[in-house]
């Protein structure tokens, strides 16, 4: 498993986050996001799921954008089944 630490937008400010895949988890800084920023990009969140053990957020994203045809790590989703 590898994560990738990067910063997001949420609830107007910038937070370190870590990402697996479609998974990002945040700290616990208020309420479920509908979206999250990363970079230029805008993803919508799919589930959140708060962890009260570790005060997290692990939010599954959906991770092609329907304007760009683009994933996260910049490639094209076009043409895949």
């Amino acid at each position: 498993m590898s994560y990738s630490q990067i910063k997001v937008n949420l609830w107007g400010k910038s937070y370190s986050a870590y990402l697996h895949n479609d998974l990002l988890s945040v700290g616990n800084f208020g309420d479920a996001p509908s979206d999250v920023k990363i970079g230029n990009k805008v993803y919508k969140v799919i589930e959140s799921v708060l962890d009260e053990r570790d005060d997290i957020w692990k939010l599954k994203l959906a991770m092609a954008s329907a304007k760009t045809g683009e994933k996260l790590d910049g490639k094209s989703t076009k043409g895949k089944c």
